[in-house]
């Protein structure tokens, strides 16, 4: 291990290794950041990027099951405070949140690069307005709808605003009251706030090795890739969903809920919602 992180510049690597539906076993080598002595441990959160996005899903299908959202319902029928721009190609376009969580919307917006402060952060709706300033495209239909897979953490976005819109509340609160609460993940958040919480993440590197200015980035593109966590606390989502998909009832999903959640399309092939096989 020691080799591999020096020759790709890595100054630490958290591990999480699950067998037979359990946590076999967590270990951590290097340190937070390539500027200091201080040591990982399983504790320590990363930025966890586009796992955020499987999280997220499971936010979704709470709602799903709680009998608020229909993931094959015109996405724009939902929201409320915002609307996917119609199309001249595409003026009969139906978007739905099980296309989104499957990448076969056809829509603009790959991903996001993140902000270099918390401070002046864009809301959501900033965002998807494409405000002054923001780092984002317009918002648009590229490929027909539900036809094949195109990668969008764009869409995301827009479940992040459904989810707020119908839950009425913010949507950190949200998935730590639905999800990360629930499945035990004690040192997972989605936040852009990291007051107090230094001494418990990692630092964000170039790939040269070198520290980011700023040790990381900020991210209000909460469910695209704003989830901090371990690997010890993404094995029990992962741990959680299988046990379901087995028919274990008491799981954060029910279980066919959860071989919904697994279940791929036809126009995407390997992606289910939220999460690639």
């Amino acid at each position: 291990m020691s080799d591999r992180m020096k020759h790709y510049n890595v100054p630490g690597v958290s591990i999480a290794v699950v067998e037979n539906f359990e946590l076999a076993g967590a270990k951590t080598f290097g340190k937070v950041d390539a500027g200091s002595t201080a040591g990982l441990t399983v504790e320590t959160a990363f930025q966890s990027a586009s796992i955020s996005k499987l999280v997220n899903a499971g936010g979704l299908m709470k709602l799903v099951e709680a009998g608020k959202l229909d993931l094959d319902q015109n996405i724009n029928e939902i929201l409320k405070g915002w609307q996917i721009p119609p199309s001249s190609e595409y003026p009969d376009a139906v978007i739905t949140v099980r296309m989104i969580l499957t990448h076969s919307a056809g829509l603009s917006n790959h991903g996001f690069d993140g902000y270099k402060s918390a401070e002046g952060l864009p809301t959501v709706l900033d965002i998807l307005n494409v405000e002054k300033g923001e780092k984002a495209n317009p918002f648009e239909i590229l490929i027909e709808q539900g036809t094949t897979f195109k990668y969008s953490g764009g869409g995301t976005l827009m479940t992040q605003l459904l989810i707020e819109e119908m839950s009425g509340k913010t949507y950190p609160e949200y998935m730590q009251e639905t999800v990360l609460q629930p499945l035990g993940m004690t040192n997972s958040f989605y936040s852009v706030n990291q007051a107090g919480r230094k001494d418990q993440l990692a630092t964000a590197h170039l790939a040269n090795g070198k520290p980011l200015k700023g040790n990381y980035r900020y991210y209000p593109e909460s469910a695209a890739g704003g989830l901090w966590s371990t690997p010890t606390d993404l094995s029990k989502v992962m741990i959680d969903l299988m046990l379901a998909f087995k028919g274990e009832e008491g799981r954060l999903l029910k279980p066919a809920t959860a071989k919904a959640m697994l279940e791929p399309t036809d126009a995407s092939v390997n992606a289910a919602l939220g999460l690639f096989r």
